[in-house]
Order: structure tokens, then sequence, then C-alpha cells
């Protein structure tokens, strides 16, 4: 699903509201990070909503793009993102059984066994770790309402964090407990246009740090 599935481009009709966010409400560094200038992408020639990126391998701009993946051949986005996290846990999950399967077999087999059942035992382990780093990693971002775009030292508020791991879920999940399971359609809380800002419980920050933008 994380191949065949859209992650999502800029609408044709869409066009930079002056003020999508209340500007009272956001520090001169956010409303630096939700300006035009850092909204305007030059290879495409147009605004782009927030989190917004451009892919070079796609030649176009991405919604809430992640990353660009070449073993899914395809970009990481608002509308394929949580396919792909569900992918890295399937495949992290196959990949152990296959490797406690065959070293069950071993141990078995007092350790007689040929060179394809030791294979599968060190692969299947090997990339079920690896695996399940990167699909923890992946989970941690979805919950966090981070991608690894906008990824920055940890004294970086993040104004897309709703305070809440679910209500960050809810973005690219829905509320269909179901679709965190399997991968199906949902109704997702958003458009990947328009995203709500939370400027609840901002940190304080030391006179000497410099803002990061998030896009």
């Amino acid at each position: 699903m994380s191949t065949i599935t859209d992650p999502g481009s800029i609408p044709e009709n869409y066009k930079l509201e002056e003020t999508e966010v209340n500007p009272d409400d956001l520090e001169d560094s956010d409303m630096a990070k939700l300006s035009k200038a850092k909204r305007f992408c030059d290879k495409c020639d147009r605004h782009r909503p927030p989190r917004t990126h451009h892919c070079s391998l796609c030649n176009r701009c991405i919604l809430k793009m992640d990353h660009h993946c070449p073993w899914i051949g395809n970009c990481v986005g608002f509308h394929n993102h949580r396919y792909f996290v569900q992918f890295l846990i399937y495949a992290s999950i196959d990949c152990t059984l296959v490797g406690i399967c065959c070293a069950s077999e071993i141990v078995k087999n007092n350790g007689e066994a040929n060179y394809y059942i030791y294979y599968g035992m060190v692969a299947g382990l090997g990339l079920g770790v690896m695996i399940s780093a990167l699909g923890g990693f992946h989970s941690w971002l979805l919950l966090s309402n981070w991608t690894s775009l906008e990824l920055r030292p940890m004294d970086t508020y993040n104004v897309f964090d709703q305070g809440h791991w679910l209500k960050n879920l809810q973005q690219l999940c829905g509320k269909r407990i179901i679709g965190y399971i399997l991968p199906i359609p949902t109704n997702k809380v958003g458009d990947g246009i328009t995203y709500p800002i939370n400027t609840i419980q901002r940190p304080v920050k030391s006179e000497n740090a410099e803002a990061e933008p998030l896009y």
C-alpha cells in the first residue's frame, strides 16, 4: 500500500492565505517558519502548504513529506506514511519469526543443519532487529507529529504537536482502531493542507538560542 498509494501533491486550486494562523499566538521565529518566503517552491514555481517539501526524484512537492524511500520506490508523505510504518512493523515481525524458526530448527537438531538454515537465522534476526529499530523510530514520529525532515535539537518547539499522542496519531490514522492495525483506507483527521497549531506549553528558550525552521 505504501508503494501504490500517492503520498499527496499540492491541489491545483491551492492558494496561500495571508494569515493561516493567528500571528499574535506565535513568536517571530515561528512566523518565519510559516511565512510565504519559506513556503514558495522555486522548482514548481508555486506556493506550498505547511510541511510540504519538494522531492527531486519525484520532481514535485509532497504533502507532509518525510523522505523518499528507494525500497518502496515512492515518497513517504501524508497519505501513505501510515502504510509505510505498518509495512515496517509487518516486515520486522516476519523477519524475526523466520529467524526464530530457523534457530529452533538448529537447536532441535543439535546444531546439525544445512547452510540455508543458518543463513535464515542470521539474516532473519539481523533484519528483524534493524527493521524494528526503523519501525520504532517512525512510530515515534507519528506519535509526536514530526517528520524526519523536521527533526531538530530537542529544545526546538514543535508547533504541530497537539500535546497528546492519540491526537497526533489521528491526523494520519483516523479514529477507527482497525486502521491502526490493517493497511486499509481510513478517514484521517486532516487534509494534509492545513494543520492545527499548538501554542500551549511553550518551553522557555535561552536568549542565545537560535531558532531552527521546521520546514
